[in-house]
């Protein structure tokens, strides 16, 4: 087993997702500070240990958004989508969906990953209404993948 680390609600049809992430995208979300301090999964650096935490379940943060604080989250990656400088991808557990925004390397679908992040919504506008969107801004995460 290998462990990478980066630094860096329930499913929607892939047109709304493509709403919500250009919203994203445009609005300038991404903390570009942190580009300096990411984690190259390629370099020595990957071999960080993975931190002994009790990930919150999705269900859980959707419920009880704490803006506040960060949280961790654990799962599976699902769909994912390329930016400019970033990207997303939708992160799935036995409870719920949600969508992390990462300047992390793309992962394989199906993917464990355990990600550290910044709780946030998102406004979006569409057919003449609009909902707020929660989101994660992923700050650290570690993938396994099996060899």
């Amino acid at each position: 087993m290998v462990i990478t680390v980066t630094t860096s609600t329930v499913t929607r049809p892939v047109l709304w997702f493509s709403v919500i992430l250009c919203s994203l995208a445009l609005t300038g979300c991404m903390n570009p500070a942190r580009s300096d301090n990411d984690l190259n999964p390629n370099s020595s650096t990957a071999s960080i240990a993975r931190p002994n935490v009790q990930a919150t379940p999705i269900q859980t943060l959707q419920q009880r958004p704490d803006l506040n604080n960060p949280v961790y989250l654990e799962g599976e990656v699902g769909q994912q989508a390329p930016f400019v400088g970033s990207r997303a991808y939708e992160l799935r557990d036995a409870t719920g969906t949600i969508w992390v925004v990462t300047k992390a390397k793309p992962m394989r679908s199906g993917s464990r990953v355990l990600v550290k992040g910044q709780p946030r919504y998102q406004t979006v506008a569409s057919g003449g209404q609009q909902t707020q969107e929660l989101y994660l801004d992923a700050q650290e995460q570690w993938t396994e993948e099996t060899k």
